[in-house]
């Protein structure tokens, strides 16, 4: 069967990202701002997208961090096999990689 393989991030840029970004909490009130919740989630935003077969989109996501800077996933490959396996490694702003799978690990995953 042939299917998009969306793979994420490499480990090292979600652990990276559990440490480093911004939280925000999933629900607060609507009058007083004061948290409802005591579970939180990351500070992000849908920035692009990227295709899979079928015309299938997919979100591309950057991350506020804690130093107020912001990291964005971009797509690194994208091998085929029984369908598109779609690699996103961890970029800066301005495109410079931080966190990539590497071709050696890609290949492990064929």
């Amino acid at each position: 069967m042939r299917c998009d393989q969306p793979m994420g991030l490499p480990t090292e840029a979600s652990v990276f990202l559990e440490e480093n970004c911004k939280m925000v909490p999933e629900l607060s009130c609507p009058k007083c701002g004061h948290d409802i919740t005591m579970k939180s989630k990351y500070s992000c935003r849908k920035y692009g997208i990227y295709e899979g077969m079928f015309e299938n989109e997919y979100p591309l996501v950057e991350y506020d961090l804690k130093d107020g800077s912001i990291v964005r996933e971009a797509l690194e490959a994208c091998p085929w096999s029984s369908g598109p396996m779609m690699f996103l490694k961890l970029v800066d702003k301005d495109g410079k990689d931080l966190f990539v799978w590497g071709e050696e690990s890609i290949n492990s995953q064929l």
